[in-house]
């Protein structure tokens, strides 16, 4: 069996559909994508997730990719100021609970004042919606915290120098 090349157009319109990923579009539902465009690849694909989840109404993935997302930059702001090894173990990146007491007893860091009250209300909705067994996470839940956690990120954008 051989495929004629001529013909791949017509085979990629008829077979493309099983074979290709589908890129959705995407609104800036819950983070701008303005904010992470040409910053970091993996940051762009996590708004693109966060977004896309919500859109879509997967409200526990996108809870648990903010919160990934929010890990993320705090560990970003370790390494930018090349102190990262303050928030490892035996080389390994600290669980986000101490990441966060950490950031929060961080004298030479400023964030914004409500940046750790939200970073706590994230790590929580986010383990909520990964672990709890029962409890599943609505809108509601994400619209509650979106403006808050909007904010945070601009804090830790910021502070980890990523925002323009």
């Amino acid at each position: 069996f051989q495929i004629d090349v001529r013909r791949l157009s017509d085979l990629d319109e008829i077979y493309g559909k099983f074979l290709k990923i589908k890129k959705v579009e995407v609104q800036d539902s819950v983070i701008p994508a303005e904010w992470v465009k040409d910053t970091r690849v993996y940051l762009e694909k996590l708004a693109y997730q966060i977004n896309g989840s919500y859109d879509c109404g997967f409200y526990d993935a996108c809870a648990v990719m903010m919160r990934r997302l929010m890990e993320s930059l705090i560990i970003e702001i370790y390494i930018r100021d090349n102190r990262h090894h303050e928030i490892q173990n035996n080389g390994a990146f600290l669980g986000l609970e101490k990441l966060i007491a950490h950031i929060r007893a961080d004298s030479k860091l400023t964030l914004g004042r409500n940046t750790p009250k939200t970073m706590t209300e994230v790590k929580q909705i986010g383990d909520t919606a990964a672990h709890d067994r029962v409890c599943i996470t609505g809108k509601p839940d994400i619209d509650d915290l979106r403006t808050r956690y909007r904010h945070m990120l601009q804090s830790l954008m910021a502070a980890s120098k990523i925002l323009k």
